[in-house]
């Protein structure tokens, strides 16, 4: 059984049992989401956070736990056996897992509320070096470290000359292909967040 492993679900369950259903019941696209979480995150410090964006971020980092996990075995993702790191270990990776060549894959997840941004240097920061280093990952791969957002792509002189093609990027574009008005996923994404509750608190 599927269920998510994200140490902030629990966090947010215990303030707010009916917030995951606020946030992710009836939805068929990524835009929907995001203004979901937008809206959501204005009530930051009724759910104990001290920024908005750190809700953001781990409401989406919980995405795309379920993301990796529904859609593993799509090859347009190439995401195995994904875990998420745990917050006092993540350096610049958010979570890892298998890539399809069977070797060392890393997650950066980065949420932007801008559909259009490319991401910069500035918001890879260590992730490729800690990739390497602490996640065995081959550093002439061109697919197993992966950035994973809803924003638009990696800027191209990030892509190409600051990283040469070593970062993959699942950006908006992409995820829209993959699970816009895709009522399965949607529902599987709600089943498994019942069943972390059930396997969490008995329900």
């Amino acid at each position: 059984m599927n269920i998510i492993i994200h140490e902030s679900f629990v966090n947010i369950y215990n303030k707010d049992p009916k917030i995951f259903t606020k946030v992710f019941r009836n939805l068929k696209t990524i835009s929907t989401l995001t203004k979901r979480i937008e809206k959501i995150s204005e009530s930051y410090t009724e759910i104990g956070y001290d920024s908005c964006d750190k809700l953001k971020g781990d409401l989406f980092e919980i995405f795309a736990e379920a993301f990796f996990k529904l859609l593993s075995s799509d090859n347009r993702v190439g995401v195995y056996k994904y875990k998420p790191v745990l917050s006092f270990d993540d350096y610049g990776v958010d979570g890892y897992g298998i890539g399809m060549n069977d070797l060392p894959l890393t997650v950066q997840v980065k949420y932007r509320v801008d559909f259009d941004k490319k991401l910069l240097e500035r918001d890879i920061k260590q992730f490729g070096f800690q990739s390497i280093t602490q996640f065995n990952v081959d550093a002439k791969t061109n697919t197993n470290m992966l950035v994973f957002t809803n924003a638009d792509s990696l800027h191209w002189i990030t892509d190409s000359r600051t990283f040469s093609g070593s970062i993959k990027c699942i950006g908006n574009k992409e995820i829209k292909k993959l699970i816009n008005n895709n009522h399965v996923f949607w529902s599987n994404l709600n089943d498994m967040l019942k069943n972390t509750a059930r396997k969490l608190y008995g329900l």
